[in-house]
C-alpha cells in the first residue's frame, strides 16, 4: 500500500510539475508574443522619427496684380526631405498625419501691397499682410501657422479676397514648412 501511496504522490506531481512546465512555456510564448509587439512600435516609431519632412522654398520671379485667391508658387527649392512640396503647383502635401509648423514671408516695396493666407484643403487658416502703402522702401511681412493635418492633406499659400499687387522675386519671398 505504501508502494502505492508513494507512486500515486509521484505521479501526481509529475503531472503537477508538466502542467506548470506546459503553463509556463504558454505564459512565455505570451510574454515573446507582448515583447514583438512592443519591438514592432518601437520600430515604427523609429522609422517616423527617421521619415523627416522639411521644404524650404523662395520666389525667383516677381508677382504683380495677381487675382483673388490665385496660389503664390513659390518655384525654387532649397530643401525638400520627403518630397511633399511640389514646386510647379506650390502646393504641400502631407504624407502622414500629424502637426506640421509652417512659416512664409512676403517682401513688397513702397507704394504697394501684397495680402496673402495660408490654406488648408482651400479654408483659410491664417493671413500675412505685407503693406508698402505710405512707406518708403521695402516692407517684410514673416507669418507662421501650425497645422494639424491628415494623409493627404494639401496646405498652400493664396492671395486674399483683394488681389496680389507685388511680391518681390529674387528669393526674397519663402515659403517653409517641417513636421512636428
Amino acid at each position: 500500500m505504501r508502494n502505492r501511496y508513494i507512486g500515486v504522490t509521484l505521479l501526481a506531481a509529475l503531472s503537477f510539475t508538466a502542467g506548470q512546465h506546459i503553463y509556463s512555456r504558454e505564459m512565455a510564448d505570451d510574454h515573446d508574443e507582448v515583447l514583438q509587439n512592443e519591438i514592432n512600435q518601437l520600430k515604427e516609431e523609429l522609422v517616423a522619427i527617421k521619415d523627416t519632412i522639411d521644404f524650404q522654398s523662395s520666389l525667383t520671379k516677381t508677382l504683380e496684380n495677381m487675382k483673388k485667391q490665385e496660389t503664390v508658387i513659390f518655384d525654387k527649392v532649397s530643401l525638400n526631405e520627403g518630397n511633399a512640396y511640389d514646386k510647379t503647383s506650390g502646393v504641400f502635401t502631407a504624407p502622414s498625419d500629424g502637426i506640421y509648423s509652417f512659416s512664409w514671408t512676403i517682401l513688397t516695396k513702397a507704394g504697394k501691397y501684397f495680402v496673402s493666407e495660408i490654406v488648408l484643403n482651400g479654408q483659410k487658416v491664417a493671413y500675412n499682410n505685407s503693406d508698402g502703402r505710405g512707406h518708403l522702401g521695402w516692407p517684410l511681412s514673416t507669418s507662421h501657422a501650425n497645422i494639424k493635418m491628415k494623409k493627404g492633406d494639401k496646405v498652400w499659400i493664396r492671395t486674399k479676397d483683394t488681389t496680389g499687387h507685388y511680391a518681390h522675386g529674387d528669393d526674397w519671398c519663402c515659403f517653409s514648412g517641417i513636421k512636428l
